[in-house]
């Protein structure tokens, strides 16, 4: 086995992914040769169009994982398998579309900014995590206008290989063809969908609520792990979002002008849903009793603010936030826990509280239709036959 042009890290990276996949092999600097057999026939295939080994590795080995898939599709009675075809070279392919030369990466840079532009912040981080995560892969850098359902393909074995979760994996895809279909209905781009269900299958019974619910204990475990004074001085928005419900996102813009003590009131200015309110000037919320308290201890602590100050500024950017997050849950020996719970525990609490009345609860947690509210409210069955029962005993 040569390697060549390679470091002595580099060559030991390389040996043990090779080590990884049977059918896979260096040639030369760059290429990499794979083969694999499916329903008895042989196929081979050279990747060498990145001038990155590793990036032609990636390549390769999700263009196994989509020949091996085609043996599992179902195929008629007396019809031979079909192998998924390789993707189209792009020297074969033209097109008349004015977004034919944009990247993959290009489309959601441009479809992200367009986004912030309108105010709008929900695709930021899905855009942002996508290109820092998966910048590396051929699909990124594929042309709009050679863009093949079979990249599609290859992009979501990719994600398989690296152990995402069918739910993130459908939404990767669902972001390209989101942004595909907003190119073409307000510029005309005149681009096929490949990222479409009409020519890619998304994964199934991928659209599963999440249910996992942070106990007190769990939370008190994890605060117990910010360390220094930024980390401390962050653990209070965590604080607020386990007895507030905000998504992390809103939390982090919040001022002080934002907050009305008297009226027990917060609003957002920016929040996820934003573009669909009735009236001008944000979202107005009500600040639950815990909520309350916690902002006015912070604001006793911070002396004088100006209504323009951050509520929580222990970090430049909201990623920081989970970062730590994430860092104190690891090291409590705590599994399967993401800040984004929080706001599924406190909607819980909430629509006790509010004796899960959902026009009241929506006044709490800021959900915009009753379908959105019941993904993030994990009643019990305990629960729900108490509150029956109270209900009717009053009624006799």
């Amino acid at each position: 086995m040569a390697f060549i042009a390679l470091s002595v890290a580099a060559r030991k990276k390389l040996k043990r992914r090779l080590e990884k996949h049977a059918g896979l092999r260096p040639r030369g600097s760059v290429t990499i040769e794979a083969r694999v057999s499916v329903q008895g026939r042989r196929l081979a295939r050279s990747f060498s169009d990145s001038s990155d080994i590793f990036t032609n590795l990636d390549a390769a080995i999700a263009w196994q994982a989509v020949q091996k898939a085609s043996q599992d599709v179902p195929q008629g009675v007396g019809q031979p398998v079909v192998p998924l075809a390789d993707p189209v070279p792009v020297e074969t392919v033209s097109s008349s579309s004015p977004f034919a030369e944009w990247t993959v990466a290009d489309l959601l840079r441009k479809f992200g900014q367009y986004h912030i532009e309108q105010g709008k912040v929900s695709y930021v981080s899905h855009i942002s995590s996508f290109l820092k995560r998966w910048k590396k892969l051929p699909l990124v850098q594929c042309k709009l206008g050679t863009l093949r359902a079979v990249h599609i393909r290859q992009f979501r074995e990719s994600m398989k290989e690296k152990g995402l979760c069918a739910a993130t994996i459908n939404k990767r895809i669902g972001l390209i063809e989101v942004a595909i279909n907003f190119l073409n209905r307000e510029h005309d781009a005149e681009l096929t969908n490949y990222a479409s269900s009409d020519y890619v299958a998304h994964i199934k019974n991928a659209d599963k609520r999440r249910s996992r619910r942070v106990s007190d204990e769990e939370l008190t475990l994890i605060l117990r792990h910010f360390k220094g004074p930024t980390a401390r001085h962050a653990a209070a928005l965590i604080r607020f979002c386990f007895h507030q419900g905000t998504r992390r996102s809103e939390a982090f813009n919040m001022t002080w002008g934002d907050v009305d003590f008297d009226n027990h009131a917060i609003r957002f200015l920016k929040h996820k849903t934003m573009n669909y309110d009735q009236e001008l000037g944000g979202q107005v919320r009500v600040m639950t009793g815990k909520a309350r308290d916690l902002l006015l201890r912070l604001r006793e602590e911070a002396g004088r603010v100006t209504a323009s100050q951050k509520v929580f500024n222990a970090y430049a950017r909201v990623d920081g936030y989970s970062l730590a997050f994430r860092r104190a849950t690891k090291e409590a020996g705590l599994k399967d826990i993401r800040l984004h719970d929080l706001r599924h525990e406190a909607t819980t609490r909430i629509a006790a509280l509010c004796g899960h009345n959902t026009s009241l609860i929506k006044r709490v947690t800021g959900h915009r239709d009753d379908a959105s509210l019941a993904r993030y409210t994990h009643t019990s069955t305990n629960s729900i036959a108490m509150l029956m029962s109270r209900n009717a005993i009053q009624h006799e």
